[in-house]
Formats: structure tokens, sequence, C-alpha cells
């Protein structure tokens, strides 16, 4: 189904659409344009090989698996999927100059769904894995001999509620996607014609719920957590409990770090809907350097995670040793094999030519 209609009448958020439109049709330089696609491109690979190490690495490594480490893999699941559903949309409008969909009837119209919905239930569920991970650090150490409550079953409840939660708050984004007919061709974006329904209001509520709210809890988390382990490291003298405090603190400066670089990564898409919100026009310059930044921010908080992981624990580095050594031993395997059986081939060829000879 396409749906016709004018981006230039209804809400100042069409409107506003209807400039950014205007603004992204503009001719890039072919050097713009060969430059923006190859960083897309890049962070797509980065994306899918570092998460897809993440998960093989705690798979691995028994002494990974923890409750933590279960929610970083659940943010590692959530930022292979954003890159995916996104990062090749954008790389077709940057090749083309154009933000026309290509793809044509039900097909095209699954693909526009899926593609609106995925990237922004991926990240939903990274958001709430970060609550989680500050929640699991908050009673780690703030409540210490209450962290039998987060059992596996527990886990398995909170996993599983991002992805509901994410699911059931973005099913609306889902039912709006439409392929919609405009002056210079179809157009995969969110159709709103009802004076019912305020999309202003739908963007504010969900970016105070997903957003904001959730920042400010897990500011409020890592600081009681900062707090009590101070008080704690000045209690107590013994070699033992401070070696125990710099492994709490190693893993609090870890998830600090992802949860710090993954909200500075997704501010510019925020401030962006507000640009949205208040009808904010400048020239198309700034317009596309700008949006240009935020999509680049905004994927690279999908590779972000494994980076971090990697620096700060040591578990994950011997992990990736491992899978490159194996990677290694396996292609030397092969070498050796394929050189065997290529003097195989030599010795009986000779044979052949010593029997033709005789």
């Amino acid at each position: 189904m396409v749906v016709t209609t004018n981006l230039s009448n209804g809400s100042s958020i069409q409107k506003n659409f209807s400039f950014y439109m205007f603004c992204s049709l503009l001719d890039l330089s072919f050097p713009v344009k060969t430059t923006s696609a190859l960083v897309f491109s890049i962070i797509l690979l980065t994306s899918l090989v570092g998460n897809t190490l993440i998960i093989i690495i705690v798979y691995n490594r028994p002494e990974l698996r923890k409750t933590v480490n279960y929610f970083i893999v659940n943010m590692a699941v959530s930022d292979f999927v954003l890159p995916l559903a996104s990062i090749p949309v954008r790389i077709t409008e940057i090749a083309t100059d154009s933000l026309q969909w290509h793809i044509d009837g039900t097909v095209g119209v699954i693909l526009c769904k899926l593609h609106v919905f995925m990237e922004r239930v991926s990240v939903i569920v990274s958001v709430q894995s970060l609550v989680w991970i500050a929640f699991d650090r908050f009673v780690a150490v703030v409540f210490p001999m209450k962290v039998y409550l987060i059992s596996s079953r527990f886990r398995a409840f909170a996993i599983a509620s991002t992805w509901i939660v994410g699911i059931a708050s973005k099913s609306l984004d889902l039912y709006m996607a439409e392929l919609i007919e405009t002056g210079t061709g179809v157009i995969c974006k969110q159709y709103i014609n009802t004076p019912t329904f305020s999309f202003s209001d739908y963007l504010t509520v969900h970016t105070a719920i997903f957003q904001i709210a959730p920042l400010i809890l897990m500011t409020f988390l890592y600081g009681i957590i900062a707090l009590t382990l101070r008080r704690q490291k000045r209690m107590f003298r013994c070699k033992e409990v401070h070696r125990r405090f710099r492994r709490k603190e190693g893993a609090i400066r870890m998830t600090s770090c992802i949860m710090a670089a993954f909200y500075i990564c997704v501010l510019p898409k925020v401030l962006w809907i507000f640009l949205l919100l208040f009808e904010y026009e400048d020239s198309c310059s700034f317009y596309r350097g700008f949006m240009f930044s935020t999509y680049l921010m905004f994927y690279l908080s999908s590779t972000i995670n494994p980076i971090i992981c990697m620096t700060f624990v040591d578990s994950y580095r011997r992990g990736l040793r491992e899978i490159l050594k194996s990677c290694l031993n396996q292609r030397d395997q092969c070498t050796a094999t394929r050189n065997t059986e290529t003097c195989q081939q030599e010795e009986i060829t000779l044979q052949r030519i010593r029997t033709i000879t005789l």
C-alpha cells in the first residue's frame, strides 16, 4: 500500500520533514558521497564483527557467564540489529542522493516497516539493558548480601522484558510506517493523518520515558555506587579486601563507560527530535552536516560496546586472542592440507610421465 500525501500540509513535523527532505535531495559532491558511504560501511562491518565476537567470547569462557555479561550480550544482539536494519538504507540514500524507497509492492511496505521498527526497538533494548546493568552493579555493591536475588530466572525475565517492552512500545511505529507518494517519488516514513493524534506529544513522551528518565535513574544508581565504594574502602584496610574493591571498581568503570559512551552517541539523535518539535529550520548546509554527524554518532553506538569490553576486561581480551589463534591454526592446517594435496598430485603426475616415457 502506498499512501499519497502532500508533506507541505498538516502538522509542524510534516512541514519540517518537507524542508529536510528538500535539503537531503540536493546534489552532493562525489568525494563527499564516497566518503560517507565508506564510513557507514566500516561502521556496519565493525559492529557486526565486534558484537558477534562479544557473543562468542561470553559463550566460550565460563568465567564471563555472569549477570552483567549476559546483559552486555543482550546489548550486543540489539547492536547487531541496529546497523543491519538501518545502515544499508542510509548508504542507498547517499549513493542515489535521494530518499526514494526503491522496493515496491507488499515486500517494499514490509521492509519499510521493519526498517523503522527494528531500528527503534534496538535502541529501546540497549537502554533497558544499560538500566539492568546499573541495577545489577547497584545490588552487588550496595546490598552484597542480597545478590542472590538476581538469579538465573530473574536474569532471563529481565532480558526477555527488554525485548517485550521494546516491541510493545514501538508497535505504533510499526503501524504508522508506510510508503508515502510525494512529488519526487515514494519514500518510507511514518504517516500521520488524524486530528486526534499528536505526533509531537508521542515523540516527547517516548523521549522522556526511554531516554531521559533512564539516564537520570542510571546516574543516580552509579552515584550511590561510587559513594558506597569510597566509604567501604575507608572502612577496610586489608589488602585482600582492597583487591576485591579494585575488581569491583574496574567493573563499575567498564559499565559506566558503556553507559556514558552510549548516551554521548545517542544525544545528537535526541537533539534532532527536539529540532523537529520546535520547528527549527536553518540552512541546508547546516542541516546536512548536522544529520551526517547525527547518523554517524548514532551508528557508532553499536560499535562501542565491544571496544570498551576488550579495553577493561582481560577475559574478553584472552577470549579474542583464542579466537584469533584458532582462526590462524585453521588457516595453517588448510594451507598444510592444500600443500600435501598439491604434492600428492605432483607425485602422481611425475609417475604418469615416467610410465609414458618408459
